[in-house]
């Protein structure tokens, strides 16, 4: 096929998809918006400003009749009760092969037609791939087995018991390939619902800005919102968000928009490993919040090697650190935001605090019932920042390159996901060495302090005694 009988192609769906959208009972869309053909910019589709738009001018409403829902769809009055026994993101995935197996027949069927078929999201990654990101924390909140086991267990069944419902996947079910069919079209669906799909249940967070009136709750809490998800996202160029209402969906300027300006949403507050993950790319306006995890594993075995405790003293130490609230699987050290400093989370100083003090300083530190009031209730020891330096330098050294060569590799031509995998594992390490500046910066000054004293009162002292203060 000519890449002009493909641009005719992608022209014609995005024609039939708006002319759709715009028969649709409730739908409204501003003359002052378009939808434009953004491939070049490996963008696909977005929105793009007609002409000059005011702030708070609404862009376009959609009628919450045009969700495509579990509740909006036949299947659900055919099937009601199973739906509702299902999780909402697994109901939903069924719905959509229920209406993606109906092609034409379906009422949604322009919008699924526009829908992407390929995707760079770390769930379709080969291990090779995901090696790439090296020791980053991402590798292990993609959980693809976990969904493939929901999918074989509870929608194959119902597919098999009810293939009239499922008219253009039933043949493919009967090959010797059926599973790993059946895997795939249901992995393409619980990926767009994960990149395109708005959480409506105001109980809950929402991936996507909302204004909600507290006495209203939109039904379904999950959804497709057709021409909402066709804008992209930019953390430093978002100019409009969505907005919630009695039985609709309001996408609004945030700002002046210019004639010829795409017009952007926003994902939030996303560290480029999880953009990366959920939507299959990287942008460098998303830089500012990458995180890298340091595990609660290596900070008790750093601890442990410095101040070993009996399981009694163990005991103890955790279950003030869960009555203050402090312990977690893992804590985010996150890049420094607007020029400031790097700091460690005070969670994080106070868990080190507790398992390197002697237990009874730490008792009469503080009241064993309560969290301190504030930061400076239990400082830092001399030897949390040892510690700390140990336990940084530790999780620098799991990835299996500097970030030198790194930067030397983002030199070379690289293969689309190679280079993502790179920058955000260079990411990661950038934060890991800013952390390590300045714990080299704190230890130095204390060991400046320390000079100052009696040099045979001085050699007493063990560089990383667990009570030193």
């Amino acid at each position: 096929m000519s890449s002009e009988v493909k641009l005719d192609e992608f022209a014609r769906k995005t024609d039939d998809f708006l002319q759709w959208i715009k028969h649709r009972q409730g739908t409204m869309i501003s003359p002052k918006i378009k939808i434009a053909d953004l491939r070049a910019e490996e963008q696909g589709r977005g929105a793009v400003a007609r002409e000059d738009i005011d702030m708070d001018e609404n862009l376009f409403t959609i009628n919450s009749a045009s969700f495509l829902s579990v509740q909006n769809s036949d299947l659900y009055q055919m099937h009601k009760l199973q739906l509702q026994s299902l999780p909402p993101w697994i109901a939903l995935v069924l719905t959509l092969l229920y209406e993606d197996g109906k092609g034409e027949a379906s009422q949604w069927w322009p919008y699924l037609n526009i829908l992407p078929t390929e995707f760079d999201t770390l769930i379709y990654w080969s291990s090779s791939e995901l090696s790439e990101l090296q020791a980053s924390a991402v590798v292990h909140k993609i959980d693809k087995d976990d969904a493939e086991e929901q999918f074989l267990n509870r929608l194959l069944p119902f597919v098999k018991a009810n293939t009239s419902l499922f008219a253009m996947h039933v043949k493919t079910l009967e090959d010797a390939n059926a599973k790993s069919f059946f895997l795939g079209i249901c992995l393409r669906m619980a990926t767009l619902i994960h990149a395109y799909g708005f959480d409506l249940n105001p109980d809950e967070p929402s991936d996507e800005e909302f204004e909600e009136d507290d006495d209203v709750i939109i039904e379904p809490n999950v959804a497709m919102i057709p021409l909402a998800d066709l804008l992209n996202a930019d953390a430093d160029q978002n100019n409009a968000h969505a907005v919630q209402n009695h039985d609709s969906i309001t996408m609004r300027a945030i700002k002046q928009i210019k004639a010829g300006d795409q017009i952007y949403n926003d994902f939030g507050e996303l560290p480029r490993s999880d953009l990366l993950r959920r939507y299959g790319y990287l942008s460098d306006r998303y830089q500012k919040w990458d995180v890298v995890e340091v595990t609660l594993d290596l900070i008790t075995k750093v601890c442990n090697e410095i101040n070993p405790l009996d399981s009694v003293e163990r005991e103890v130490r955790t279950s003030l650190a869960m009555k203050w609230d402090v312990l977690e699987d893992g804590y985010d050290l996150n890049r420094p935001q607007d020029n400031k400093d790097f700091e460690f989370p005070p969670d994080l100083i106070l868990l080190i605090n507790l398992l390197l003090m002697d237990l009874t300083k730490l008792r009469t530190a503080v009241a064993v019932q309560d969290r301190p009031l504030d930061d400076h209730a239990l400082p830092p020891l001399t030897t949390t920042y040892q510690v700390l330096e140990v336990i940084v330098a530790e999780r620098l050294a799991s990835y299996g390159t500097t970030i030198a060569e790194d930067v030397h590799l983002l030199g070379v031509s690289l293969s689309k996901r190679k280079r993502m995998a790179i920058e955000v594992r260079r990411g990661e390490k950038e934060i890991l060495a800013m952390a390590m500046s300045v714990l080299s910066a704190i230890l130095s000054e204390n060991a400046e302090s320390q000079s100052g004293h009696d040099e045979s009162n001085a050699k007493k002292i063990k560089p990383l005694y667990p009570h030193a203060t």
